[in-house]
């Protein structure tokens, strides 16, 4: 692994003022959200902003099955698509791994995903700051942080 990440300090902001109280869950097992946020690649140090879909399928309260899929705009200019499963630490941390698969200028190559994100509802919205760490097969490791602004379904 390269030099450290200067988007480390950011999202451990994030997620620190995240920490308000939540409403009650939904029922529902269908969750989506739209990712807002920004990637670093860790050795080179390119930033790009960084939009996409995060959808989870419920199978519990603890565990749940789903996909993102990533675009990173400017010098990062990849696309990511992961299979993840999210694992409900507690009512509000969730933990998301899963393998996938990157795109984009220089090489298409294997990924794998770990991250993790908090979760408050606000009646029918549901609002995180999410931080996750990719490691890509072959080519530069990326940090990813952001906000995600979703609903169940």
């Amino acid at each position: 692994m390269g030099g450290r990440s200067s988007l480390w300090p950011l999202g451990v902001c994030l997620v620190a003022a995240s920490a308000l109280p939540a409403a009650a869950q939904a029922e529902s097992p269908h969750h989506v959200s739209l990712l807002l946020g920004a990637t670093e690649l860790v050795d080179e140090g390119d930033v790009g902003f960084t939009y996409g879909i995060d959808y989870e399928y419920a199978l519990d309260e603890r565990l749940g099955l789903g996909f993102v899929i990533e675009r990173a705009e400017g010098d990062v200019g990849a696309t990511s698509l992961f299979a993840v499963a999210d694992i409900h630490l507690s009512r509000h941390l969730v933990l998301q791994v899963g393998p996938g698969f990157e795109w984009g200028e220089a090489e298409d190559v294997g990924a794998f995903r770990v991250g993790g994100y908090y979760e408050w509802e606000l009646d029918e919205m549901t609002f995180a700051t999410t931080l996750s760490y990719d490691i890509a097969d072959g080519e530069d490791d990326s940090v990813v942080i952001g906000f995600l602004i979703g609903f169940k379904f």
